[in-house]
């Protein structure tokens, strides 16, 4: 097990670059997953006809800050511990990722019907 956390430390080190730092905001390359994954899990709640795609997906966010929170506290040093500005830069740009996911899928729904193509809805 020893070797399986030496390897994601090894591998995700360089994620780990500060870009920016205030007393609020906290981004580093990590920020880059974040947002990718809320845009993700957007167009996967779109997608699912989610009724509050941005309820579950701030819920999912601070969901898994708690995680990773949790991964620290339980002395499972997969992740290196984060300060409560990252956390919280993490949450904010996870929902950005996400607008823009729920922007996109909008923004094709409208070209689609100005050119009078149909969506079809597959369940």
């Amino acid at each position: 097990m020893a070797e399986l956390y030496y390897f994601i430390l090894t591998n995700t080190a360089p994620l780990y670059r500060v870009l920016y730092q205030s007393d609020y905001f906290f981004i580093d390359l990590w920020s880059i997953n974040h947002f990718i994954s809320g845009f993700i899990l957007m167009i996967i709640l779109l997608r699912k006809q989610s009724r509050h795609p941005f309820a579950i997906l701030i819920f999912l966010l601070f969901f898994y800050e708690c995680l990773e929170m949790a991964f620290t506290y339980l002395a499972v040093n997969i992740f290196r511990p984060e300060i409560i500005q990252d956390q919280f830069t993490d949450i904010v740009v996870g929902f950005f990722g996400g607008f823009l996911g729920w922007k996109s899928v909008r923004t094709k729904r409208k070209e689609n019907k100005a050119f009078g193509i149909q969506e079809i809805i597959h369940e």
